[in-house]
């Protein structure tokens, strides 16, 4: 309890302040109209979903360095009445990573249909760290292992997961390590969270492999994961 509590600490000096975030007027109606935006691309030029805000050049530019094939962003708002978690929750959600275990969706016909059937650290995050490693056994894609990095500031908090294993899919090396890079960012000021997928492929023919629908549930289920934990 008392390393999340300086982990807290280290979080909040690094500087999180409540700012709003800029949204264009049109992205802004369709938020409105239905609280949950995501968009898939292939070949992507630019994050589309991404709110303004000071950190917006440097998240663009680390996706851009990806030379992603393809690109998945979820923009969604927080339910009314829905509590925001203050700083610490925040911290204490994003750290605890093993509660990823058991990630699913809801498909008619079939229930619960397990994505990360297990997630366990490989490198736990110390005290006063805001990095760690852990290996996901993810029902798509393998067991691979995934640095993760949690930043602030610019009024917002953010979790960073980069592999460091290949993706299989279908039993075949799909992403080489460093080449699937996922960021979830929670906007307090505005309680927007956002999260983008870019992944380069080993080899890329479109319309061979089918990788939108998988990204989209787990963008699905990772908003839920954030918005009902506690």
């Amino acid at each position: 309890m008392r390393g999340r509590a300086v982990a807290a600490c280290v979080l909040i000096a690094l500087g999180v302040v409540a700012s709003a975030q800029e949204l264009d007027p049109a992205l802004q109606a369709r938020l409105a109209a239905e609280s949950s935006l995501i968009e898939f691309v292939t070949k992507p030029k630019r994050l589309v979903l991404l709110p303004s805000f000071p950190g917006e050049a440097a998240l663009r530019a680390d996706h851009a360095g990806i030379r992603a094939h393809e690109l998945l962003e979820g923009l969604f708002r927080l339910p009314p009445g829905a509590p925001s978690p203050d700083g610490e929750a925040v911290l204490r959600i994003m750290r605890d990573a093993e509660s990823l275990s058991g990630l699913s969706y809801r498909e008619r016909g079939k229930g619960s249909v397990p994505l990360f059937r297990k997630v366990v650290f490989t490198v736990p995050p110390a005290a006063d760290s805001l990095s760690y490693e852990v290996r996901i056994d993810d029902a798509d894609f393998g067991s691979v292992r995934f640095r993760i990095v949690l930043s602030s500031g610019d009024g917002c908090y953010r979790l960073r997961m980069v592999n460091l294993d290949p993706l299989r899919f279908l039993f075949l090396p799909a992403v080489s390590p460093g080449k699937a890079l996922i960021d979830l960012a929670y906007f307090p000021s505005s309680r927007l969270l956002y999260t983008a997928w870019s992944v380069r492929a080993v080899i890329f023919v479109p319309g061979v492999v089918d990788i939108e629908l998988p990204l989209r549930r787990r963008a699905v289920a990772l908003r839920d994961w954030f918005t009902e934990r506690k």
